[in-house]
This record gives C-alpha cells, structure tokens and sequence, in this order.
C-alpha cells in the first residue's frame, strides 16, 4: 500500500524555526502539497537557501522573515512589516 500525503487543508502556512530541524522538515513537506509559505528564522542565510530549493523543486511562492522573535522588539517591528506588505 502506498502512504500518500494527506490533503493540507490550508493555502498558506507561517513557519517559525525554518532555518533547521523540524521547521526545514516541515516547510518542505508542505511545498510539497503546493502551500505558500512564509518561513521566519534568526539565520537568513539558511532560509534563503531553505527558500530558493522549494521554489525550484516545488514551484511554490516562498517569503522570508529573517527575526528573531524571542527579541519582542524585533517581533513587533516585523509583525508590523509583514501586516502592511500582505494586506
């Protein structure tokens, strides 16, 4: 029997910790399924790479958030420059 992935009920998803572990895992299967994704991690460098493999291999939109959103600061300033560019 074949294990096919279950349909995501969503058409976007926000994903934090995506620069490793389980947020890479994550990210990737839900590109996989075709969802825009919005991947946030203190690392930009890891999430731009992270980003530009499932654009290539899924044909997905991809934004990032570089942030570290245990600095509250740093979350309020970008939570408020993501609410004005995705209205």
């Amino acid at each position: 029997m074949v294990d096919r992935p279950r349909p995501y009920p969503y058409r976007s998803a926000l994903i934090t910790g995506a620069s490793s572990g389980i947020g890479t895992a994550m990210a990737r299967q839900l590109a996989a399924r075709g969802v825009t994704l919005t991947l946030v991690a203190r690392r930009e460098a890891p999430l731009r790479s992270l980003a530009e493999e499932l654009r290539q291999a899924h044909g997905v939109k991809v934004d990032l958030l570089p942030a570290d959103l245990t600095d509250a600061a740093c979350a309020a300033k970008d939570a408020a420059a993501s609410s004005t560019s995705h209205p």
